[in-house]
C-alpha cells in the first residue's frame, strides 16, 4: 500500500512539475511572440505617414463585398488610409468616399491594356507614388496582418534607396 501512495506521489509531483514548465514555456513563447509582433507591428506603424492603401473592388463582386470590411478595420487599426477604387457606377458603404475607377489609374497600376481583377490591394507611398501589391482576392483580418508583416519591412528597405 506505501508502495502504491509513493508512486501515485511521484506521479502527481511530476505531472504538476511538468504542467508548471510547460505553461512557463508557453508564457516564454506567447512573450516572444508578442515582442516578434510589436516589432512587425512597427514596421506597420512607419507606413501610417508616407502610405495609403489602394484598393480595386466592385460591389458586384462577393470577394470584394467581404474583403471590405476587413480592410477597412485592418486600416483602421493600423492608421493607415484607403483610397478605393469600384469598377462599376455603384460605392461600397464601406467606402463612401470612393473613386469610380478610370482607364488610365487601370493602366498604372496594372499595366496597358491589363485587365483589371478584384478585389486588388496596393500600398502606395504618398510621395513618390511608388506603389506595391499587398493582395489579389480576399483575405481575413489575419491573412492581412501576416502579408503586411512579410511586406512592410521590405517596402521601407526598398524605399530607403530613394531617400
Amino acid at each position: 500500500m506505501k508502495y502504491i501512495a509513493k508512486i501515485t506521489l511521484f506521479l502527481c509531483v511530476t505531472f504538476f512539475s511538468l504542467g508548471s514548465s510547460a505553461s512557463n514555456m508557453d508564457g516564454f513563447t506567447n512573450s516572444r511572440r508578442a515582442r516578434q509582433n510589436k516589432l512587425l507591428y512597427s514596421s506597420i506603424a512607419m507606413l501610417k505617414n508616407d502610405y495609403v492603401f489602394v484598393l480595386f473592388y466592385s460591389t458586384n463582386c462577393p470577394h470584394c463585398t467581404s474583403f471590405a470590411p476587413v480592410l477597412k478595420k485592418y486600416a483602421y487599426d493600423c492608421s493607415i488610409p484607403v483610397q478605393a477604387f469600384a469598377t462599376g457606377q455603384a460605392v461600397s458603404p464601406n467606402f463612401p468616399n470612393s473613386i469610380i475607377v478610370p482607364q488610365d489609374t487601370i493602366d498604372q497600376f496594372f499595366g496597358s491594356g491589363s485587365e483589371l481583377s478584384v478585389p486588388t490591394l496596393f500600398i502606395l507611398n504618398k510621395h513618390n507614388y511608388h506603389a506595391y501589391p499587398v493582395a489579389k482576392g480576399s483575405l481575413t483580418y489575419l491573412e492581412l496582418n501576416n502579408r503586411m508583416n512579410i511586406l512592410a519591412p521590405k517596402v521601407l528597405k526598398h524605399e530607403q534607396k530613394f531617400a
